[in-house]
């Protein structure tokens, strides 16, 4: 009788466990598609480009006539960031935000480590973390950000 009611208890979390699998690889689909669709580009191996989705979200709003909101246009200024590099403080803590630690390079530039951000890397560079963020503004590491 245990062995049975085991059995049956097994058999019901699996299929959930299928079950709630299907939904989520459903969701991704979906997610995917109106990322594509927002002008997101992604490479043969999965990575998104910030350049070119950065580009092809402007011209969709350029062609639309309508702005992004939302976290499409959130994910928007992330693009814009990680391509263009964070210009102040703000950008790099929006960078914090969204779970992405920049590298500082010795001479005070601070960049998203990607592929398109390759040729920025030196030796010598570190993680610059948030914590971190204030005391380096406030010796001058940064001074290239405001500028």
């Amino acid at each position: 009788m245990l062995f049975d009611l085991l059995s049956v208890t097994a058999g019901i979390a699996f299929v959930v466990f299928l079950f709630r699998r299907r939904l989520h690889s459903i969701r991704n689909a979906r997610s995917l598609a109106n990322a594509l669709e927002s002008g997101v580009e992604i490479s043969a191996d999965g990575h998104i480009n910030a350049q070119q989705s950065f580009a092809g979200m402007s011209q969709l709003e350029q062609n639309t006539g309508e702005r992004f909101a939302g976290k499409k246009a959130r994910f928007m200024e992330l693009m814009r960031v990680v391509n263009e590099g964070p210009k102040s403080p703000e950008e790099i803590r929006f960078l914090f935000e969204e779970g992405i630690e920049p590298l500082v390079r010795p001479d005070g530039l601070v960049y998203v480590p990607c592929i398109e951000n390759e040729h920025l890397s030196v030796e010598g560079e570190l993680e610059l973390t948030e914590a971190d963020l204030d005391r380096y503004i406030e010796q001058g590491h940064l001074q290239q950000i405001s500028a």
